[in-house]
């Protein structure tokens, strides 16, 4: 696990690239595991399930890890999943910015000159 927080300019130039990568990422996920004859089944409310899993998500970690140098932590995952892709990848980021990326430092005044 990387041991230094990314810098706020160093999260915005990888933000947009690894949003993207990761929304690809769990649209085929997801593409490749849906049953499209359930679908069809008027019975299927009988297993409705969130359209994103909250384990499908964690499967993201390799990639976060890739342009984070961190893992993605289970715990920053929402249980019982996102109605949507969007949702799911909204939190995500949101839960990197705030455990990956540095407070950037306190502007400091300079001492008053008496």
């Amino acid at each position: 696990m990387a041991t230094h927080k990314l810098s706020p300019t160093k999260f915005d130039e990888i933000a947009q690239p690894l949003e993207k990568l990761l929304t690809e990422q769990l649209q085929r996920d997801l593409e490749d595991c849906a049953l499209p004859e359930l679908a069809k089944d008027p019975h299927t409310d009988l297993w409705t399930t969130p359209k994103v899993d909250s384990k499908t998500v964690v499967k993201l970690s390799a990639t976060v890890k890739e342009f984070t140098g961190f893992r993605l932590d289970p715990t920053w995952i929402q249980k019982g999943g996102y109605s949507t892709v969007a949702a799911a990848i909204t939190h995500v980021m949101a839960e990197i910015k705030k455990h990956c990326v540095a407070e950037p430092a306190p502007v400091r005044q300079p001492a008053a000159v008496v």
